[in-house]
């Protein structure tokens, strides 16, 4: 969706599971997207990009703490959804490392970490931006909230309309089918 709405973009991937990156990588080629994914550990980022290197990372960075409560079965699982490699504090810094000034982190988390979230990228010079809960539908509680930070940014929060994902009969709500539009 994103090289749809901006195809001149870069896009590289960095994916900590080798087999979700080769299968990404697959994706990408047999959907005729240029877009490079790579293997590798975002804690280990630094050591490939230089200080400052993109304009924007997006992100779904695991919504647990280790030890908040049962892990999934299988080691990638795991890693995929609880803090077990690196915490929250360490992502945001490594974030606002790679970013170029006024560059955007883009993240989807859950909404009862928002506090921890902005914390602690206000602490390595992300301000807060814009903020967008995720509802699955329209009588259901958020279960996922969009955060975008900018580095060096001036403070001023927007807090944007609750996105709803499916209707109460299970099709897409016309929010999402907005969002799958072609770019015209």
């Amino acid at each position: 969706l994103l090289k749809a709405r901006e195809p001149r973009v870069d896009v590289t991937g960095l994916e900590l599971d080798a087999r979700a990156a080769r299968l990404a990588q697959k994706n990408m080629e047999e959907n005729h997207v240029e877009a490079t994914i790579l293997h590798g550990d975002m804690m280990e980022a630094p050591a490939f990009w230089e200080r400052d290197f993109f304009d924007c990372i997006i992100s779904n960075p695991p919504y647990e703490k280790t030890g908040s409560g049962r892990l999934p079965k299988g080691d990638r699982r795991a890693l995929a959804r609880a803090e077990i490699r690196w915490d929250t504090d360490l992502f945001m810094k490594h974030s606002a490392c790679l970013l170029k000034g006024m560059g955007k982190l883009v993240i989807i988390h859950r909404p009862r970490r928002l506090s921890e979230l902005i914390v602690s990228a206000v602490k390595y010079g992300l301000e807060p931006k814009r903020l967008r809960f995720v509802q699955p539908n329209p009588a259901k509680s958020p279960n996922l909230v969009l955060l975008e930070f900018v580095k060096g940014g001036n403070p001023g929060l927007t807090v944007e309309e609750t996105l709803f994902v499916y209707n109460d009969d299970k099709t897409y709500h016309s929010m999402m089918e907005r969002i799958f539009e072609e770019p015209k």
